[in-house]
């Protein structure tokens, strides 16, 4: 729910272009007045790849924050079988 506090924009499967033209797909981009949260859904949480997934959003941060340097940026992992949510 805190996700939708004062939403501007929500964007699923928001294809973003780096600086060096690659693109990324987030798969949920929530813009409001002073914060972009920055959502990426797995389907489970496997504890070998949580490492992965982390810098996998990191890196989604990286770039969200060159496109809007007036906002902060948040990262979240959302682990929908067990309905869990990872702030990166």
């Amino acid at each position: 729910r805190f996700f939708l506090e004062s939403v501007n924009a929500v964007f699923n499967e928001r294809d973003i272009y780096t600086d060096k033209g690659e693109r990324v797909k987030i798969d949920r981009m929530i813009i409001k007045e002073e914060q972009i949260d920055i959502i990426d859904y797995k389907s489970t949480y496997v504890q070998d790849m949580v490492e992965s997934h982390k810098e996998q959003v990191n890196n989604y941060k990286k770039i969200v924050e060159e496109l809007y340097p007036d906002k902060t940026i948040e990262g979240y992992i959302v682990f929908i079988k067990e309905c869990d949510i990872l702030k990166v």
